[in-house]
């Protein structure tokens, strides 16, 4: 099968799977707690991703003293918890990790 068009099927099959959601509840009729529990949902989908690109190299756990993407993570979420900026914490984050691997 050609790449391009699963990966269009895909983003159709996405569309219409949100969309659906969206159909069915109407708009701007999503129940209040709903709503609330919606909010935690960015919080806890980027750790999720992130995550393994910290811990993960080469397919391997590296949990480890001379694995910087651990620090420069604890930089980025003590720097996110403090600003609540998100280009503030990437920024910090990368720049530890800039930091890091160039000095050692």
């Amino acid at each position: 099968m050609n790449p391009w068009l699963l990966v269009i099927a895909i983003g159709v099959g996405t569309i219409l799977l949100r969309g659906s959601f969206l159909a069915l509840l109407g708009p701007g009729s999503i129940p209040p707690a709903l709503q609330r529990a919606l909010r935690f949902v960015p919080a806890a989908v980027f750790p999720a991703i992130a995550l393994p690109a910290v811990l993960l190299i080469n397919g391997a756990y590296a949990i480890a003293f001379d694995n910087y993407r651990i620090y420069a993570a604890i930089v980025a979420g003590v720097v996110g918890y403090r600003t609540k900026s998100l280009a503030l914490t990437m920024v910090a984050g990368l720049a530890t990790l800039w930091t890091l691997n160039g000095l050692f």
